[in-house]
């Protein structure tokens, strides 16, 4: 390939648009029921980034929005599941996997292992994967084959996306930037997709009253999809501060909160409030260019807010009511016998946990059963790995807390929102256990420690300089 050619691909697959080619594919895949045809454009195109790109900038858009082009109707179509479509999607992994190979082959010299065991998170990252991996370990009688297997998938979850990204990865000025573009397009992509929903799907409201039990995207139901955007929603309000225009950045910031209320989730309802609030007010009082025009932003909101309150005051406290009216919050889905069952599985095995396998029975479609899960990442941990695992799981938060404490800035804050967004919703569900959020999770991290090690860096060089002189 001629070197110019391959430059402007290079150029296309670590810039601005690519992210844009990835989100059109999901969401055509998704909205037109064209899953097979999504999943070939994204792989083919991802396959040859992995061959010409030095490094996995590109990786973060595809990694980040795959997930949701599986939609309610493509899931429930057998022909998923027929054998045509495991080899189709067998063929895709395995192309993958080998340009992921081919890639680690070709760039070994720009390959550094030691960014990763370097890390002030290692030692924590290493806790919590040991422990997945043992989850149920000495639960002799009743230990499952899905402890293991489900095991590795959470520990996959939480650890590969920061160990690829930290071993391969350049880091300049531009890098946070493109994480929350990508966060952006991720953000748009579910926001387009629920508006489809919402407009197509009669079954999700009817006379004024939305059913929260209709609401589903195929990759995740009403709390998934609270969830995710709760943790999309900070990074609009960072663009808010930085941005040349901030306004949009703002009323997209509040449209994602718009559709948060709209899911009818009352955990990512309540946590996206408290995070909202937040970051309302570290917009008005972190000194940055944009300060004015973001305190008339959250005036005008406030006194929208509060019109929209009065006007609608009956409308809007049936809608509360009928978010609140089934079970009290703690209580809502059956939690509190979630919560005890955790427990006594704690009680019986405190060392390891009882595991992750569910004792109630396989899944109709797969050989496999679904985790048992707590809805509370405590009581997870316990009654999932024990005293062991909760033990490794307070390291690792330690690590994680003492990263942003030490690192404080706009970009701190808002990816810190992030994180304890979805560490909140995970006490009243199962998200950081949902494999998915927790690559989102895993990734934010990386980024964050790699840039603040780069930035600390660039000062440096500037004192040399200086000091040369």
């Amino acid at each position: 390939m001629p070197t110019n050619v391959k430059q402007k691909f290079i150029d296309f697959f670590e810039g601005y648009w690519f992210p844009v080619y990835i989100a059109f594919n999901v969401i055509t895949g998704h909205i037109f029921n064209m899953i097979n045809y999504g999943v070939v454009m994204i792989t083919l195109a991802t396959c040859i980034a992995f061959i010409l790109c030095k490094d996995l900038k590109f990786f973060l858009s595809p990694l980040l929005c795959f997930y949701f082009i599986f939609s309610k109707k493509s899931l429930a179509d057998e022909t998923l599941y027929s054998i045509p479509s495991i080899i189709f999607f067998s063929l895709c992994i395995t192309a993958l996997v080998l340009c992921i190979v081919a890639h680690f082959v070709i760039n070994k010299k720009d390959i550094k292992l030691k960014r990763f065991t370097s890390s002030s998170l290692f030692f924590g990252f290493i806790a919590i994967v040991a422990v997945f991996l043992l989850n149920g370990f000495f639960a002799f009688a009743d230990y499952k084959k899905e402890n293991i297997i489900f095991g590795i998938l959470i520990a996959i979850s939480f650890v590969l996306p920061f160990f690829i990204f930290s071993i391969n990865l350049r880091i300049d000025k531009k890098t946070v930037n493109y994480l929350i573009y990508v966060f952006l397009i991720t953000s748009i992509i579910i926001i387009v997709e629920f508006i489809h929903m919402y407009l197509t799907d009669l079954y999700v409201h009817s006379n004024g009253h939305i059913f929260k039990d209709s609401i589903d995207l195929g990759w995740g139901v009403s709390n998934n999809i609270g969830a995710i955007l709760a943790m999309l929603m900070p990074f609009h309000f960072y663009c808010a501060v930085k941005a040349r225009y901030s306004i949009p950045f703002f009323v997209s910031g509040v449209m994602c909160y718009a559709i948060i209320i709209l899911t009818m989730s009352r955990t990512s309802i309540i946590i996206a409030t408290l995070i909202l609030a937040l970051c309302l007010g570290f917009v008005c009082i972190y000194k940055h260019k944009n300060i004015m025009i973001n305190r008339f932003s959250v005036i005008a909101f406030l006194i929208l807010v509060t019109v929209i309150l009065m006007v609608f005051e009956d409308k809007l406290s049936n809608a509360f009511y009928q978010i609140m009216d089934s079970h009290n919050l703690f209580d809502g889905s059956g939690r509190s016998s979630y919560y005890s069952d955790g427990i006594n599985k704690f009680l019986s095995n405190p060392f390891l946990g009882a595991g992750f396998g569910n004792s109630h029975g396989v899944n109709d479609r797969f050989v496999i059963s679904a985790p048992e899960y707590y809805h509370n990442t405590i009581i997870q941990m316990l009654g999932s790995c024990g005293i062991v695992g909760l033990f490794a799981y307070c390291f690792h938060r330690f690590q994680t807390v003492m990263l942003f404490i030490k690192n404080r800035s706009s970009v701190s804050f808002f990816m810190g929102m992030s994180i304890l967004s979805l560490l909140l919703t995970s006490l009243l569900d199962i998200h950081l256990f949902n494999i998915f959020p927790a690559i989102f999770y895993s990734v934010i991290l990386c980024i964050f420690e790699r840039d603040t090690k780069f930035k600390q860096q660039q000062k440096l060089k500037k004192l040399e300089h200086l000091n040369n002189h």
